[in-house]
């Protein structure tokens, strides 16, 4: 199996990891619709399919404190216009716990602004362990410099259980 991650997050996850000896991600506690078609939108009063649309709102959680509810669109984040509920996820989880956010949202025909406050995402109690490296035998070539290759690669996973951060 094979997949990407984009490096700044890479890089920012790892600075946190050697700085603090975890990560923390933005939370506000709510789930989205993964499918927000043009027919949805235009039932919901919307011209266009766009920004993330809230399929459920998680009691005691920092969305239900903001006063988000069932079938809002959160159309954008600090003046940010959300394309959709995966450029919603990542905004949120970019966030530093404890961030005060301004949401325009949509709701019944209409739009709205709250105030919400991020948390910190609830904990899995899944780990992983990751090396990462520079592979000094299979340089990229770029613009006609030799650059080192950098790999990242899993280890360990180990669902429910807690271990220590080792550097």
């Amino acid at each position: 199996m094979s997949f990407s991650i984009p490096i700044n997050l890479v890089k920012r996850i790892v600075r946190e990891l050697l700085e603090k000896g975890s990560v923390s991600r933005g939370y506000l506690g709510m789930h989205l619709a993964t499918s927000f078609e043009a027919t949805d939108a235009e039932r919901l009063g919307l011209d266009r399919a766009i920004g993330a649309w809230v399929d459920k709102v998680y009691p005691d959680t920092p969305a239900a404190q903001a006063g988000l509810r069932t079938n809002d669109v959160v159309l954008q984040v600090d003046g940010v216009t959300i394309r959709n509920e995966n450029h919603f996820i990542n905004l949120v989880s970019d966030m530093a716990p404890g961030r005060r956010v301004k949401l325009q949202v949509w709701r019944d025909r209409r739009t709205i602004a709250l105030d919400a406050v991020s948390a910190t995402g609830r904990r899995t109690g899944a780990t992983a362990t990751v090396r990462a490296g520079m592979n000094r035998t299979s340089p990229t070539r770029q613009r006609g410099v030799r650059r080192p290759r950098w790999r990242v690669g899993l280890v360990r996973f180990t669902p429910g259980r807690c271990a220590p951060l080792r550097r």
